[in-house]
């Protein structure tokens, strides 16, 4: 299995692959432009087969609906971020020039699944607290984690959005990600990436 990252759309984010070497097949998470993943699909010589979200937020999703209408692949969302893949004028009205064309859920998830694709196990955890939605995909074969905006290296995710809950947010990190393997890889949704022993001695936002 090889994973591997680019940053795209207008905040940088941070969106991942991965593929199956051996058959071509792919996914991808939390794609935040399609002309920058279908650029990497083709140079690769890769078939997408599912966008995974860790959550709803406009730079996370930019490019699901155009990635939807070319390749097929499922749109897996959180049940409590549906909307705002399905409605995103409305969270978006705050930041001027971003249009998000919407888009549906093909799976919508609750949290404690585990999603057989690529042949590998993806584990859904719900992790709410940047947004009520918000989940990480672990990845136990690689000992990796995909966070979103749940934890970034040194910190968290904002919680200052009118449906955020920084409370909830510090909870969810300590039931969810602080358990895990301290050499699991956290992979987040911006900036560089960490682990979770590096984050459990050094993250202020969890303390010891």
């Amino acid at each position: 299995m090889q994973i591997f990252y680019g940053e795209c759309g207008p905040i940088s984010v941070n969106t991942y692959f991965v593929a199956d070497e051996t058959t071509g097949r792919c996914i991808v998470i939390d794609p935040g432009d399609a002309d920058f993943v279908r650029e990497v699909l083709k140079e690769k010589e890769l078939s997408l087969e599912a966008i995974l979200l860790t959550h709803g937020h406009f730079d996370h999703v930019m490019g699901v609906k155009k990635l939807k209408d070319a390749t097929g692949a499922k749109i897996f969302l959180h049940k409590n971020d549906v909307e705002m893949l399905s409605a995103p004028a409305a969270y978006t009205a705050a930041f001027p020039g971003i249009v998000v064309e919407p888009a549906e859920t093909d799976i919508v998830l609750n949290g404690g699944e585990t999603l057989e694709l690529l042949g590998a196990s993806f584990r859904v955890l719900h992790t709410p607290g940047h947004t009520p939605g918000g989940v990480c995909y672990v990845l136990d074969s690689e000992k990796t984690v995909f966070c979103g905006d749940t934890i970034f290296f040194g910190s968290i995710g904002r919680a200052d959005f009118p449906y955020s809950n920084p409370m909830m947010l510090i909870a969810s990190i300590k039931k969810k990600i602080v358990p895990l393997p301290e050499d699991y890889s956290l992979c987040p949704g911006h900036g560089g990436s960490t682990n979770v022993g590096y984050e459990k001695a050094h993250n202020p936002y969890i303390g010891r």
